[in-house]
């Protein structure tokens, strides 16, 4: 009996009702005949936008309260990514000894590609499967999705043993995957994140390295040699290791002279890309070698890669005005990430930082923000945090962004660079880093129509 055989003669109980996995999981699963409930902590009304985009009936919805009643006759659980493994109906669902899965699961047991790739990591991860989608796409028939925002249920049925299936996974995704496989598997970075959700940072990591849960020795594992972490992420891992570094030369993929070296011989050149930022170098590698063993041809890696521009609200340079650069990084949501965004700058920097903490540790970025930074703006929820920890002269606190911007306008001066790279999520006044940081961008615009402020009318 096949796993779709099996599917059909289950009750599954979908507990996430979000826009994305779970309504293409539901409508998939309805297209399908297969019998399927639905359960959210939301009320009727909030979801009743959600619910009338399905494209036929469901079984049961259960709305608001859950409670173990709901796991009668269920035969299957699919777990959203945002909804914790730790809620009692999840336990209670473990514990009667019903399979929980994610959607990314449920979409690898349905079809058969030629390979899946899968990249993990706490910043990079959409860069790097995008410009793998580039690299890749001229030769052979892809498919992209997962934490990129497409999920994999969505193109499940075009999927062929001629397909590359792209996956951006993320440690949410990850939690649920007894026998989810990649061919190709890559942590391209681990560093706090998520502690919201996570007790400890180890649970974290343990999530990031079920990527290669199910690998075998005929995969591959690709891991940053740079990265502090990448002793503990190679332990245990039973595919084959290929390493990339920035300037080890002791990597199977390394950069030498402007050229990247695979195996000690120049794959590809990095002097005309467009892709800029110290932390992209690394992106860089690990698509690069990935493709190369995929089997793109070099030829084809180098014209996709001097090509590629890079991904909006990631180290994006909006404009220039009055000699000053203005940098979204509003993806930035990590520690890291900030780090990373200032290591790119080569002008005195003024920090725009703030937003919904996530748990984090804001202590480590006093060295780089002590080097690199002229001034230190906070906003939002943690701005308080972050000023306590990080101790910085100068700083100034501010409500929201839009002030932000204003006082950094005033401090800035020709050379600088005015740098949105908040280290935290946007939910407290966004429901998204896009849109943050295309308040961000709409606020650069505004400099060429008027004047937020007189330089040398306000007293900083």
């Amino acid at each position: 009996m096949t796993f779709f055989q099996q599917l059909k003669k289950e009750h599954l109980l979908i507990i996430g009702f979000g826009y994305r996995t779970g309504l293409s999981t539901a409508n998939y699963l309805i297209s399908k005949g297969i019998k399927v409930s639905i359960s959210d902590s939301k009320s009727e009304k909030d979801l009743k936008p959600l619910k009338d985009q399905l494209t036929g009936p469901i079984h049961q919805f259960y709305y608001g309260k859950q409670s173990s009643s709901q796991l009668s006759e269920i035969d299957r659980v699919i777990l959203s990514p945002g909804v914790p493994r730790a809620i009692p109906l999840i336990q209670e669902a473990l514990r009667r000894g019903i399979p929980v899965t994610s959607e990314i699961e449920l979409a690898f047991l349905l079809c058969h590609p030629r390979m899946v790739i899968g990249i993990t990591g706490t910043d990079g991860k959409t860069t790097t499967i995008t410009l793998l989608h580039n690299l890749l796409k001229e030769e052979f028939k892809v498919f992209v999705g997962g934490n990129i925002g497409i999920p994999f249920i969505s193109f499940v049925d075009d999927v062929d043993d001629r397909s590359i299936v792209l996956l951006e996974l993320s440690s949410y995704q990850l939690e649920d995957m007894p026998l989810f496989n990649c061919h190709i598997a890559s942590i391209l970075n681990v560093s706090e994140d998520h502690l919201d959700r996570y007790d400890h940072f180890q649970d974290y990591f343990k999530a990031k390295r079920n990527i290669f849960k199910n690998q075998t020795d005929k995969d591959y594992a690709i891991l940053n040699l740079d990265d502090p972490h990448y002793e503990a992420t190679a332990q245990g891992v039973n595919s084959q290791i290929l390493v990339f570094s920035k300037d080890n030369t002791k990597a199977d993929v390394y950069i030498k002279d402007s050229k990247v070296l695979f195996k000690g011989k120049e794959l590809v050149s990095l002097v005309d890309i467009k892709l800029k930022g110290v932390h992209n170098l690394e992106n860089v590698l690990a698509a690069v070698v990935i493709a190369k063993l995929a089997g793109s041809s070099d030829s084809v890696i180098q014209k996709a890669l001097n090509d590629f521009k890079g991904l909006p609200h990631r180290n994006e340079l909006i404009d220039t005005v009055g000699g000053v650069d203005y940098i979204n990084d509003s993806k930035g949501t990590t520690t890291n990430s900030v780090i990373k965004s200032l290591l790119s700058q080569e002008k005195p920097v003024i920090l725009m930082m703030g937003g919904r903490d996530k748990g984090l540790n804001f202590v480590e970025l006093k060295p780089h923000i002590e080097k690199r930074v002229k001034g230190l703006i906070l906003f939002g929820e943690a701005k308080e945090k972050i000023d306590r920890e990080i101790q910085f002269p100068p700083t100034y606190l501010v409500n929201d962004l839009e002030e932000a911007f204003h006082r950094a306008v005033q401090m800035a001066k020709e050379g600088d660079s005015v740098l949105l790279s908040p280290a935290c999520t946007s939910f407290d006044q966004y429901i998204s880093y896009e849109k943050r940081g295309d308040h961000f961008r709409e606020l650069v615009k505004s400099l060429h129509t008027k004047e937020p402020y007189d330089r040398d009318s306000t007293t900083l």
